[in-house]
Formats: C-alpha cells, sequence, structure tokens
C-alpha cells in the first residue's frame, strides 16, 4: 500500500492529495472512535487502595500486584494471594474490572426479578460491578519470573490469569453483564492437554453456593466472581434455563469438600 501511493501521489494533483488525505484522517477517526457505551477505565488510586485492602482482608494475605503496562481499555491488574490458614490454594483476582459499570438489565426487569426467588437472590447491592478470581495449585509457579524459563512454560503458567482477562475483557467489550451461575468459553478447549471447555461464575470459598460475595473499593460496592472450570458436557447442561440450580447441585456442600472439588478442578 504505501509503495503503490508514493508512486501514485505525483499524478493525481493537489485535490487528489487532499482527498486521499481526509479519507486516512476519516479513517483514523473511525479506527479511534470511542464505544456506544460509557467504559470507566481505570480505578482512581483511592479506589485501588481500598479494594486491595478488602481483598486482602477477605483472602487472608498480602498479595503480590502483576500490574498491566499497557491497557488496551480497561486497566486490569492482578492480584496473586499465597496460600493461607484460609484457603489451601492461591488465590488470583482482578483489580480494575469493577471500574467499569456492567450493562445490568433495566430497572423494570430487575423489579419484576425480585418476586422470582432464584432471579432476586442476584440482585444485591455490588451487582452491577465485578471482578474474577480464580484458585490456582499451592505449587502453581509463574514461569515468567523464573530464569531459563521457556517460551511454552512462561505461557502455561499465565494463562490462568490470562483467562480471567480474557473474560473481564470480553464483558467490557461487548457491553454485556456477569452474574452468580453464568458461563464464559473460548468455544474450544483452554489448552489442546485439557478438557476444559468453559468457566462457570460462583462465589469465592468458603460458600461458593450463594451469591452476593462483595468488597468494596472507595464507595463502590463491588461482587467477586470465581471462575470454575467446565468440561464441554458440563457447560451445555449448565447453558439451560435453570442454570442457578444446576449450578447450586454442582457444587459440594461443605468447606473440605468444596475445596477437594476445586481441587480437582485448578488450572494448572
Amino acid at each position: 500500500m504505501s509503495i503503490t501511493l508514493a508512486f501514485a501521489l505525483p499524478h493525481i494533483g493537489f485535490t487528489g492529495i487532499l482527498m486521499v488525505a481526509l479519507l486516512v484522517y476519516a479513517l483514523v477517526k473511525f479506527l479511534r472512535r470511542p464505544p456506544s457505551f460509557p467504559i470507566e477505565l481505570e480505578y482512581t488510586e483511592e479506589e485501588k487502595e481500598s479494594f486491595q485492602n478488602a481483598a486482602e482482608e477477605a483472602f487472608g494475605s498480602e498479595p503480590t500486584v502483576f500490574h498491566e503496562k499497557v491497557s488496551p481499555d480497561i486497566h486490569i491488574d492482578i492480584l496473586l494471594f499465597p496460600p493461607n490458614e484460609h484457603c489451601p490454594f492461591f488465590t488470583a483476582c482482578t483489580m480494575g474490572v469493577g471500574a467499569h459499570r456492567m450493562n445490568v438489565p433495566p430497572q423494570e426487569l430487575q423489579e419484576q426479578a425480585k418476586e422470582h426467588p432464584v432471579l432476586n437472590a442476584l440482585i444485591f447491592p455490588g451487582w452491577d460491578r465485578t471482578e474474577l478470581m480464580m484458585y490456582l495449585p499451592a505449587d502453581w509457579k509463574p514461569a515468567w519470573l523464573t530464569m531459563g524459563a521457556s517460551e511454552e512454560e512462561i505461557n502455561r503458567s499465565f494463562l490462568p490469569l490470562q483467562t480471567l482477562k480474557d473474560a473481564a475483557r470480553y464483558m467490557v467489550g461487548v457491553n454485556t453483564w456477569y452474574a452468580f451461575s453464568q458461563t464464559f468459553s473460548y468455544g474450544e478447549p483452554f489448552r489442546p492437554d485439557s478438557d476444559y471447555f468453559a468457566m462457570i461464575f460462583a462465589s469465592p470459598l468458603p460458600d461458593c453456593r450463594t451469591p452476593g460475595f462483595t468488597l468494596k473499593a472507595g464507595d463502590k460496592d463491588v461482587s467477586v466472581l470465581q471462575m470454575i472450570p467446565l468440561t464441554k458436557a458440563e457447560y451445555e447442561a449448565a447453558k439451560t434455563d435453570h442454570a442457578y440450580e444446576w449450578l447450586c447441585n454442582f457444587l459440594p456442600i461443605g468447606s473440605e469438600e468444596m475445596q477437594s472439588f476445586l481441587q480437582e478442578r485448578l488450572m494448572k
């Protein structure tokens, strides 16, 4: 394209050059156009500090913060909490997604939902903002911090964190919303050697079966949704109209049983 233009410009005259310039300007403006819906791109510093403090108290330890250096849209950092007496796994949690208010259903539909016991359980302070989290094995290591790690090892260890970011950016990009018992899928397994095809949203430990887990980011109430891997068969079953009941039946009752269940499904 650039070579063709370099030879063509001398022959099209001033008017032609002006038209080309205007077309290029219009194309750049189009590509840089803002979305047709409002996006809050980042927490304030006060909101970040507030959310991190609330997350530390909820997840039981001080996190390592993986700061996002380049953000194509909303700014998403990752808080990584080591295993502790409250949780035997690493806990990876986004920080930044909740700056954006999700495109939740209109108020009139919310009022109708309150008449339904299941739907009413999904409406609570903070349900219109969310952060996503995932549990990782206790022996998980960020390979990109290990000297001599191969590109494959780095990509493999970063995949869980990338999945959190992908799910968050998909939600913002298509202007949708996430809630307890909804699902997220790439349309293919997360890795060639994995049976896991999708994720379903539940609450964090200890009570993964009950919606409404929220943390504060300044004056914002923000829900926190755990992403649990599903096989393709489980994903198809969860997409039914009774996903809430399906998830509650799918998840075990009891803290120890839940930890054993999650141990088998952690992304490694």
